[in-house]
């Protein structure tokens, strides 16, 4: 489940994209930082949908080496680590807001 929640400020258009389920409520702000896990910062430049299936997607755009950009489906972005497979991740989700 997802819904936008934007405003304005001096002319400008700010877009929170919000999911709920699993008894929890995240959030995703255009233009906003997020750290993955393993330590590196991305900054989230947009949210996409795919033509074919509907999947929603965050474009994001790594803070070091070449910048490129990056997708990743909407859920995975949100979710939490994996902590079997990573039991020393400090971080509760994969991507955390700075």
């Amino acid at each position: 489940f997802l819904f936008v929640l934007s405003r304005s400020f001096r002319g400008v258009t700010f877009n929170k994209y919000i999911m709920k389920g699993d008894f929890s409520v995240r959030e995703i702000e255009i233009g906003a930082v997020y750290r993955h896990f393993k330590g590196n910062y991305y900054k989230v430049e947009d949210i996409a949908k795919h033509s074919e299936t509907g999947e929603i997607y965050v474009v994001y755009r790594q803070m070091y080496g070449d910048e490129s950009l990056w997708i990743r489906p909407l859920n995975m972005f949100l979710e939490k680590t994996d902590k079997e497979k990573y039991p020393d991740a400090a971080q509760e989700y994969r991507f955390e807001r700075q």
